[in-house]
């Protein structure tokens, strides 16, 4: 491409950016960020997206967190909100949803970067566990990490406030993180060698990007917005996340949804959704059937295991959608799961308990952003995935 090729590209995502962006609601937040100037969309993933804006209609596939294929940006919403701008899609996060670029995945930066060497970087050698792509990390704060004592080489590492991933390794992301959480990273943005870390807290959030183009970083926190439910059909806060354990107050329904709205919830904090996706067609019917097919009664439970004034971290909330549903406070049909402690367990509605089987929980968990950290040995072997 030309310089003037490159900034008609720019230009014309931009506009594409803009003008799906003031479709949305008037609870935008504004983050507050300052005007900069922009350098042209061409390196590396970015430039994906604009090629994509020009030539042809985005389709999703895959982990997107969306339940399935997206619309093209003139189509219609079905009354729940705007669509994200073109090539983008809503990511939930504790009351607020972002636009991430479509073809970042979900992933992780590993647990314990201070422990990668440079000799495990050699002949251009990428350790396990170490993104090699764009990606968006949701709410790492569940993953247990080893304990053993290491020597990060500051050589072959960028300042503090990129964290302790080598240089060689970084990726762009967009992190999404709790903003009460212990030894949260200050608020700020800082450059190092072409990289420009971004971080802003807004509301219960702390939204992190890192990318080799600063104006990835505007647009992201541009698109920040508040919802009450999301763009998968998930309260933002529910009973499900409340002390102790709860029913909805609905059953599970006579008949099977087309789509399920699977939702995440952290029950340490009042702002507790931490991911969201949709379940659809077949999936759907086939997860609605085997709840329907669970033995009543709860479990497995061990509670000898753990003491008896606590209720785990986690809990999941099924939203049973039509296909016109609506973001206003519906009561569908709803069922609580819960399966993070080691009694308590098991799917309620508003008048049954049934226990958790392999066909009603695994499928919860086998794709992103909905994760399962930890459970007993019985929980386990029925929901951890695949």
């Amino acid at each position: 491409m030309t310089d003037d090729q490159d900034q008609r590209a720019e230009a014309a995502f931009r506009a594409a950016f803009l003008r799906r962006a003031g479709e949305a609601p008037s609870d935008h937040v504004d983050v507050g960020l300052v005007a900069r100037r922009r350098t042209p969309w061409i390196a590396g993933a970015v430039a994906a997206v604009v090629v994509g804006i020009i030539a042809v209609p985005v389709v999703l596939s895959g982990d997107n967190g969306g339940g399935g294929e997206s619309r093209r940006a003139s189509e219609g919403t079905s009354g729940r909100g705007p669509q994200p701008p073109t090539s983008t899609r809503w990511v939930s996060y504790r009351g607020i949803e972002i636009a991430v670029p479509q073809s970042w995945g979900y992933d992780y930066n590993p647990g314990r970067p201070d422990c990668i060497y440079a000799d495990e970087l050699r002949g251009g050698r990428r350790p396990d566990g170490v993104p090699d792509a764009p990606f968006v990390e949701i709410d790492a704060s569940g993953r247990a990490v080893t304990l053993q004592g290491c020597m990060p080489d500051p050589d072959i590492r960028g300042p503090e406030e990129f964290g302790q991933l080598p240089f060689a390794l970084w990726e762009p992301y967009v992190s999404l993180e709790s903003a009460s959480r212990n030894l949260a990273p200050v608020d700020g943005e800082w450059s190092y060698r072409g990289w420009t870390l971004t971080r802003r807290t807004v509301a219960a959030a702390q939204i992190t990007v890192l990318a080799e183009d600063p104006a990835v970083a505007d647009e992201v926190f541009g698109s920040v917005r508040s919802v009450a439910i999301d763009t998968n059909g998930c309260k933002t806060t529910s009973d499900a996340a409340s002390a102790g354990f709860s029913r909805p107050a609905t059953s599970l329904g006579e008949r099977p949804s087309p789509i399920v709205a699977v939702c995440l919830y952290d029950r340490r904090d009042p702002s507790g959704l931490v991911g969201s996706r949709q379940m659809t067609g077949a999936d759907a019917e086939r997860l609605w059937q085997a709840i329907q097919d669970a033995p009543e009664g709860g479990g497995p439970d061990t509670p000898k295991n753990c003491t008896d004034d606590y209720y785990g971290d986690q809990a999941i909330a099924l939203r049973f959608l039509p296909e016109d549903w609506t973001p206003r406070d519906v009561a569908y049909p709803e069922v609580y799961v819960y399966y993070d402690w080691c009694f308590g367990n098991g799917i309620f509605d508003a008048t049954t308990t049934r226990s958790l089987t392999r066909d009603s929980c695994r499928p919860l968990f086998e794709e992103r952003p909905i994760n399962i950290w930890s459970a007993s040995g019985g929980v386990a072997a029925l929901c951890w995935p695949r």
